[in-house]
């Protein structure tokens, strides 16, 4: 754990050219934590289109609680102004990718003989592919995005009893070159 903290606190020092490093926090109806982007391809204000790879970890409030990990691709475009014709700093993010989920006990429901739905303790790992649609702001002025989004998943391993997240997510931006 403590090599990976140092990792994404050595981000900045790593990227160059037209790249940046977002870090911060999603907040889901199922799944929460922290969330880091690594993009590539593009400064946002010169209407380039970036596009990179986003991971996250953290808690899912799936059946009765676990720890969920995600890498993810993205890709952005810019949504413009209609009638000026002009960038807002308003952008369209779609993203999918892998996920990989560990749930300590009660992860999916079972009935015995008499038809009782019963939840049984047992350790249960699920590995799934996401997506996530949603909408971003990139503040001009500081260097802070804020986004929404939907997230539907599919677990291949142990499909669980949820299968879409809505999230807030707010990151700050340690290297930028918007």
């Amino acid at each position: 754990m403590k090599k990976i903290i140092i990792i994404i606190l050595l981000m900045p020092m790593i990227v160059r050219g037209q790249e940046y490093f977002d870090l911060g926090g999603k907040v889901g109806k199922f799944n929460s934590g922290i969330t880091a982007q690594y993009a590539l391809g593009g400064v946002q204000s010169k209407n380039v289109h970036p596009w990179g790879f986003e991971a996250f970890a953290g808690r899912s409030d799936v059946a009765k609680g676990g720890i969920l990990f995600g890498l993810y691709g993205f890709k952005e475009w810019e949504i413009e102004d209609i009638i000026a014709g002009t960038p807002n700093n308003l952008f369209f993010k779609i993203s999918t990718g892998p996920q990989f989920g560990i749930y300590k006990d009660y992860y999916n429901p079972l009935a015995n003989m008499q038809g009782v739905v019963y939840y049984p303790k047992q350790l249960t790992t699920t590995i799934g592919a996401a997506a996530s649609i949603g909408l971003e702001y990139i503040d001009s002025t500081y260097p802070v995005a804020v986004g929404m989004s939907c997230s539907p998943w599919f677990d291949i391993t142990n499909p669980g009893p949820e299968f879409i997240d809505f999230s807030i997510s707010v990151r700050y931006q340690i290297s930028t070159l918007r």
